[in-house]
């Protein structure tokens, strides 16, 4: 049922180009809450990206480290490599988790108000290229590739209170680029490959690219979110209002507010099936609708 799901979901977000991710995150795949003891692929519409994340446990339960892998699409396809080159953005992270911060180990003692909580640090590594193109240069270093190596450390903080509200902040600092707000184009190229009499064969190729002064820059995000998840619908539905922060020396500082509705795995709220989340990005001034598919194992 739930692959069938997740498969059904995806199809839609293709096909009508509505941005998604597969885990509690909204369109952008941003989120606080990282999902303890949860296992998950994940995909991404908007960035056309696929993650994967795999988090181990000791037998008690009490620390977790795991790997996540994310490729970003190349020609079309999201990949984590092409031969033995990354794709044009490829994110290696490692999370280390402890659990039971200010709650009680159920196990020793009898739970409080916060009945459940953990914190995660992650550390991340992006590496890939951008093809991109522009016209002032000479001719033949008009198109060109940039090289990008970033790192990334976030913190983030997670507590189920009083068992039905599901609260989460993070703090994420590094390296970040405006590749995604250049203009995307397709440069075409024309040769000339043989003749006969008034006739001339050509080929022609083309290269997609974005167009426009690349910029790496520091960026810093808090997210913060706050889901309820009520008794009275069998702890099946959970609502989230969530907030995003960015700030750097090249945006500037940007906060946007957003609202998601999930449908929850009857084993509890760190396991998601399906949601829709609405945001308004103040910043390009669009509102962005996304549609959450989940599998977890």
């Amino acid at each position: 049922m739930k692959t069938a799901l997740f498969i059904f979901l995806t199809y839609t977000l293709i096909q009508n180009n509505v941005y998604g991710s597969t885990t509690l995150g909204d369109s952008n795949d941003n989120t606080s809450i990282y999902l303890w003891g949860t296992n998950s692929v994940s995909s991404n519409i908007k960035d056309k990206s696929i993650k994967l994340t795999y988090l181990n446990s000791e037998s008690d339960d009490k620390y977790s480290w795991g790997l996540a892998l994310k490729g970003k699409a190349a020609d079309g396809s999201s990949l984590l490599f092409e031969g033995s080159e990354a794709t044009p953005e490829t994110t290696v992270s490692i999370p280390i988790g402890k659990h039971w911060i200010f709650s009680t180990n159920p196990k020793v003692g009898e739970p409080g108000i916060i009945s459940d909580d953990w914190l995660f640090f992650e550390a991340k590594y992006k590496s890939g290229e951008h093809q991109l193109f522009d016209k002032t240069l000479a001719f033949d270093k008009q198109l060109y590739k940039e090289k990008l190596n970033s790192k990334i450390l976030s913190l983030s903080y997670n507590a189920i209170i009083d068992g039905v509200f599901l609260t989460g902040v993070s703090i994420e600092y590094g390296k970040e680029n405006n590749y995604e707000d250049l203009s995307k184009i397709s440069v075409k190229t024309t040769t000339t490959i043989g003749s006969e009499g008034n006739d001339i064969r050509i080929s022609e190729s083309s290269i997609d690219a974005r167009e426009g002064k690349y910029v790496e820059f520091n960026q810093r995000k808090i997210n913060m979110d706050f889901m309820y998840v009520p008794g009275m619908l069998r702890n099946r539905i959970g609502f989230d209002l969530f907030a995003r922060h960015t700030s750097s020396s090249f945006k500037g500082s940007n906060t946007n507010y957003g609202i998601g509705i999930f449908v929850l795995d009857e084993k509890g709220p760190t396991r998601i099936l399906a949601g829709v989340t609405y945001m308004h990005d103040d910043e390009e001034n669009e509102n962005l609708i996304g549609l959450v598919a989940g599998y977890n194992f």
